[in-house]
Parts: C-alpha cells; sequence; structure tokens
C-alpha cells in the first residue's frame, strides 16, 4: 500500500498541478497524478537532501520545495500539458 499524503503536502502538490493547468480532471485522474508527483518530489526531496547535507535542513527542504515546484512547472510548459 502506498504512504499516505500528509494533508499539507498534498495541498502544495495539488497546487502545482493547477498551476500546471491542469484543472479539469475527474476525483481517480486528480489521485493517480497526486500520487505520481508524491514520488517524483520524494525523488527530488532525497537527492537534494544528499548534495546539501552540510547545509541547515530547514533552508534546504524550503529551497527544495521552491524548485521542486519550478521545475515541474517549467517541465510541463515544455511539454504543452
Amino acid at each position: 500500500m502506498a504512504a499516505p499524503i500528509p494533508p499539507h503536502i498534498r495541498t502544495y502538490l495539488d497546487g502545482i498541478l493547477h498551476d500546471a493547468g491542469m484543472t479539469d480532471r475527474d476525483p481517480e485522474q486528480q489521485e493517480q497524478q497526486i500520487r505520481e508527483l508524491f514520488a517524483r518530489l520524494d525523488q527530488f526531496l532525497d537527492s537534494v537532501i544528499r548534495e546539501n547535507l552540510a547545509a541547515p535542513f530547514d533552508d534546504v527542504r524550503r529551497q527544495a520545495f521552491i524548485d521542486f515546484r519550478r521545475l515541474y512547472l517549467s517541465g510541463n510548459a515544455q511539454n504543452g500539458s
């Protein structure tokens, strides 16, 4: 079974999808997209944390969420989705 997505993370991911123009989804599609994005976020955070072990964790985490959003939205715009 997949790990539950914390409510504040779900809100963050849903906001990214909304900003990417992905608003006309049925509930099943929406849940699938949220789960896929959550998995991508998890991988992204792992790599950022590994690369920045000497930096203050809160600073790294805050910047990682900003960078992930920017990366997703720029990639989504390039794909025309």
